[in-house]
């Protein structure tokens, strides 16, 4: 675990823990989670693989015979005979269950609906791999779909896998769909739940959710991506959100959620949306409680797509403090600028206490680069004191005249002029050149 110091480790294993996880420690089991690529057809991708039935755990499938298949243990026919008996379907065709190569042929003979439209709940087959196989299509998208499934030929002899299968790939085309359950009036879909679950707090903090086929875990009031199952604690259930729920969620994390890193055990403080780095508890006043989430969603902060809701670095305009040296600072294009009177910005604002480490050390890389050293290109700020306007040209403040210096009015962020006057000075005037 790498959290700056022996001491800062062991006070973050006493403390208690919220979310799915209960240490640091990466929960071990035979999951794995995205086998090489080698190990995949084109267009295929493996959600899950576990040599046991870790991947198949949430549906209560532990190898047990259905309708007649062959078992107790690892068999394609099994698993999908136990799902579809799960919603009350009773044994589609009255001669032996047969082998998943089998169910095609059957399901025809029995009047079932066989073609190439997966819906969630049928039962995708395939011809190939020696007896064939058989499968429980879980998601369905425009673009792809999910199949849980046991002891895939491909995936090694007695295996439990989930794998997303793209609608442009060969393993698609292969494949055809058995509606069993539209042939059975009984087995009626729940109706879709309503699209206030969020707003009325039935989905709330650190429930994993599923929004188009990708998998999320609610920190914060927003939604963190999970790029792996390993992050919290193993293959789990989600609820699938509609679009109006997931879009009323936090676009960002709330300021002052703390987070740490399930693969790594680094801890972090959301502040202006980013997650700045901790190295001791000390900095925000002792131990507390952490949300552990995917390291990958703190290192991919800022990014687009699943990664967009946590800033890569605080958003301008954001006031902290520094623990221990008590220092204020404002905000402007990633980096800290020095405030030595609140006159500067406009009077006093809300702060959050930062270790002056992160200060510190701004784009030193991986989990420093969430504070950057010197303003981004192009920011623009305003001396509190004087109005005067500057742009940023390679970290150095360069005095805006006229407007049409940089193609005209812009949007400025207020900052102290003294931290421009003493730009190029060395400690807390070093971020600005």
């Amino acid at each position: 675990m790498r959290t700056g110091s022996k001491t800062f480790s062991a006070a973050l294993r006493r403390i208690a823990t919220v979310g799915v996880l209960a240490s640091a420690s990466v929960v071990t089991s035979a999951v794995v989670v995205a086998p090489p690529a080698s190990a995949a057809a084109p267009g295929v991708t493996y959600l899950c693989s576990s040599t046991d039935y870790g991947c198949l755990a949430s549906t209560g499938y532990s190898g047990q015979s259905v309708w007649g298949s062959w078992g107790p243990g690892h068999n394609c026919v099994s698993y999908a005979a136990f799902r579809l008996a799960q919603t009350g379907v009773a044994r589609p065709w009255p001669d032996r269950i047969g082998n998943g190569i089998e169910w095609d042929d059957k399901a025809r003979a029995a009047g079932v609906l066989v073609d190439k439209n997966p819906t969630v709940g049928s039962i995708a087959q395939w011809d190939d791999y020696g007896a064939g196989h058989v499968g429980h299509v879980d998601l369905v998208t425009d673009t792809y779909i999910h199949v849980s499934e046991d002891n895939f030929a491909s995936s090694g002899s007695g295996t439990s896998t989930i794998r997303r299968i793209e609608r442009s790939s060969q393993m698609f085309a292969d494949a055809d769909f058995i509606h069993v359950r539209d042939a059975q009036p009984a087995a009626v879909a729940a109706p879709p739940p309503p699209v206030d679950r969020v707003q009325q707090g039935a989905i709330g903090e650190n429930a994993l959710v599923d929004f188009r086929g990708d998998v999320y875990k609610i920190v914060g009031g927003a939604p963190l991506y999970v790029s792996t199952y390993d992050a919290v604690g193993g293959p789990q259930p989600s609820t699938t959100l509609t679009d109006a729920e997931f879009a009323s969620l936090r676009s960002v994390v709330r300021d002052g959620t703390i987070l740490a890193g399930a693969q790594t055990g680094e801890v972090y403080r959301v502040t202006g949306g980013a997650p700045l780095y901790l190295s001791t508890f000390d900095a925000i006043g002792g131990p507390q409680a952490v949300t552990w989430v995917d390291q990958a969603a703190l290192d991919n902060a800022g990014a687009d797509g699943v990664w967009s809701h946590l800033r890569i670095q605080p958003a301008d305009g954001t006031t902290v403090t520094t623990w221990p040296n008590g220092e204020v600072y404002r905000f402007a294009g990633g980096a800290p600028l020095y405030v030595s009177t609140f006159d500067a910005i406009g009077g006093w604002a809300p702060m959050l206490t930062v270790d002056q480490v992160v200060v510190d050390r701004g784009s030193g890389g991986g989990r420093w680069n969430h504070v950057a050293m010197r303003p981004h290109e192009g920011t623009v700020i305003r001396g509190g004191q004087t109005g005067r306007v500057y742009v940023i040209r390679g970290g150095h403040p360069v005095y805006v005249s006229d407007w049409s210096q940089i193609g005209g009015p812009q949007p400025s962020i207020a900052v102290d002029q003294v931290a421009i006057d003493n730009a190029g000075g060395p400690g807390l005037w070093s971020h600005l050149g």
